[in-house]
């Protein structure tokens, strides 16, 4: 029977859905505790994130950036006057939240377009 609902969660393109559903039998112990309402709501939000995720892929897909930059990858240790801690509360995206919409001057013009693909990547 739960083979019958999974295929049909995927025929119904719920497929975040399902993979939760795989999740929760593959770890019998972990959810047995839960009500029904709350393994329901756990399976809704699988399946939100999962097709959020899918739609950031393909919007940075179709917006074809020349540049794939990550916050991991930023080297704190070339001279250009970049603190961990200031770079830190930028990558929060805060300041777009509070119309922020200018980067800080003192960052130079290179750091200026990592930024801005790291920012398009990540909303």
């Amino acid at each position: 029977m739960l083979e019958q609902t999974i295929t049909q969660l995927r025929q119904l393109k719920l497929t975040g859905m399902a993979d939760a559903l795989i999740g929760q039998i593959e770890q019998p112990g972990t959810y047995e505790g839960l009500a029904f309402e709350q393994q329901i709501q756990l399976l809704a939000d699988s399946e939100a994130q999962e097709r959020e995720q899918r739609k950031q892929k393909r919007l940075i897909k179709a917006a074809r950036f020349k540049l794939a930059a990550y916050a991991q990858d930023i080297d704190y240790l070339h001279p250009r006057g970049l603190q961990q801690s200031v770079m830190a509360s930028l990558l929060q995206c805060d300041w777009l939240n509070k119309a922020q919409n200018q980067l800080p001057r003192f960052i130079n013009v290179v750091v200026n377009f990592y930024l801005l693909y790291f920012f398009m990547n990540r909303s």
